[in-house]
């Protein structure tokens, strides 16, 4: 939420999508998810921007290995920096800004089951995350909700704070103030 509003042209951009998906008349359903590619461009953005878990948790090989030219040697603790994975120029154009058209082309390459090293939220292998299929399908959920029916507005004098802070998991520096105004069409819709 805090990137859409400091970024009014994306939310535009998804709203306008969920108006074409669902419509003003109709509520946020299951069935919506696959068609709004554009939503899912700004989930995967948001998470390679602000990963949860900035350092992954730790692995141990069980026997000493040769990665990238460096001897790992067995049962090292070893800590995956996907914070800056994500943020690798080299890897990524623009890679402070946030630009979810960059997840549009060739979408099948961007999921989150960990196939593509440069973008590892959930991590990738036998490790992944065991709440990515719950944590994929709502978030997009809950998102979709809010930002489908409602329109949102930060107060006046409140300035939008993106930077986090640095821990096991990531938190917003200062939490996000927004206020919401009805967006559908009748009230009926909010019950």
């Amino acid at each position: 939420m805090a990137e859409l509003l400091h970024k009014l042209e994306v939310m535009k951009k998804v709203q306008e999508e969920l108006s074409d998906v669902v419509g003003l008349d109709n509520v946020v359903e299951e069935s919506h998810m696959p068609k709004l590619h554009y939503l899912d461009a700004v989930l995967k953005e948001t998470f390679r921007l602000h990963p949860v878990l900035p350092l992954l948790v730790p692995k141990r090989p069980n026997q000493s290995s040769i990665v990238g030219g460096y001897t790992i040697p067995k049962d090292t603790r070893v800590f995956l920096n996907v914070w800056a994975i994500h943020r690798d120029p080299e890897a990524w154009d623009d890679p402070s800004e946030f630009k979810p058209e960059r997840f549009l082309s060739d979408a099948s390459e961007w999921d989150y089951n960990g196939n593509n090293f440069q973008f590892l939220p959930f991590r990738s292998g036998r490790r992944i995350c065991a709440g990515l299929p719950l944590a994929e399908k709502m978030v997009m959920y809950a998102l979709a909700l809010v930002l489908h029916s409602f329109n949102w507005k930060v107060p006046e004098g409140e300035e939008i704070e993106l930077s986090g802070k640095f821990g096991i998991v990531m938190k917003k520096s200062k939490p996000l103030i927004a206020v919401p105004t009805q967006r559908l069409s009748s009230l009926k819709l909010y019950a």
